[in-house]
């Protein structure tokens, strides 16, 4: 009988996102560089192998998330990536880091980022 992944605590997923993002910044090339598909693809690829190397296992769900996370931190554009992917954000304000604001047919906001 296999042993059921249970999903990893916030503190210890933010600590592999961020070992993601700094092994993965030096594989980067220019050929690399921007969120196309074979873009995310190379990435997911590279990151598995990382993974695997260190005998981590996650469950999907956290898996999906580390390779968003970390592809738009290196290939994407950092914390606005999730709002330039939903169709409901029709305009976002950048003001500095970490201060912006999204328009949407809902409203004005600040969204809270982590």
């Amino acid at each position: 009988m296999s042993a059921v992944i249970t999903a990893l605590p916030v503190e210890q997923f933010g600590k592999l996102r961020e070992w993601s993002i700094a092994h993965m910044r030096p594989l980067l090339t220019d050929e690399h560089r921007g969120m196309t598909a074979a873009n995310r693809k190379w990435l997911s690829d590279q990151l598995a192998r990382l993974i695997q190397q260190i005998d981590a296992r996650l469950p999907g769900d956290d898996w999906i998330n580390l390779v968003d996370e970390t592809a738009d931190a290196v290939i994407g554009y950092g914390v606005i990536s999730p709002f330039l992917r939903d169709p409901s954000v029709t305009e976002i304000m950048v003001n500095g880091q970490p201060a912006f604001g999204l328009t949407s047919p809902r409203a004005w906001s600040r969204p809270g980022l982590r």
